[in-house]
């Protein structure tokens, strides 16, 4: 195994939602990636063998950024030949997997270097970058961007009921102090 933790099992969902929970508090989930092909210079230690990374919850800039690559991802339409439609997945939008974490990564305005988007491309596996990708989603904060669009919706249509309501309301009304019977 190449990337996320040298000697452990993949992360699961439950264990990537536990590392997401982190985000609340605004620390960042580590992972390491390993070199997967080692040469004579790491074996002498002139070259790491590792690089430790830190996903912090990305800020909205960049997270703007990602979603543009991540719109330009076609579904998978075609199901007939796993094999072919795989093949082709892969050449179409992985360079567009790369870019997204390595995005997330830097999670800054300059764009992210070309030795590290060939880092993450010749390290990792799929099952690897699969994870890695489920740590930014939950870094991406989705949900919270979701529900503060609904509170502002709402807000916005609690603003036109209020103003309906004082719009009706009658203006010269008396009452004669008298209590009606209808409830």
């Amino acid at each position: 195994m190449n990337s996320a933790i040298q000697g452990e099992k993949p992360l699961n969902e439950k264990e990537v939602l536990q590392n997401a929970s982190d985000a609340i508090i605004e620390e960042g989930i580590p992972f390491e990636i390993i070199v997967a092909n080692q040469n004579i210079l790491h074996k002498l230690n002139i070259l790491k063998t590792s690089r430790n990374f830190i996903i912090k919850p990305l800020h909205f800039g960049t997270i703007i950024r990602m979603s543009k690559i991540l719109i330009g991802i076609d579904e998978v339409e075609k199901l007939d030949n796993y094999i072919a439609e795989g093949i082709e997945s892969i050449s179409k939008h992985a360079n567009k997997l790369v870019e997204v974490i390595a995005l997330a990564i830097i999670d800054s305005k300059n764009k992210p270097t070309l030795l590290l988007k060939r880092f993450i491309l010749k390290n990792l596996s799929a099952i690897e970058i699969n994870q890695i990708l489920n740590i930014v989603v939950k870094q991406m904060r989705i949900m919270e961007f979701l529900q503060s669009i609904v509170l502002i919706k709402g807000l916005s249509q609690m603003e036109k009921l209020m103003r309906n309501k004082t719009e009706n309301v009658p203006k010269n009304t008396e009452t004669s102090g008298e209590q009606s019977d209808q409830q």
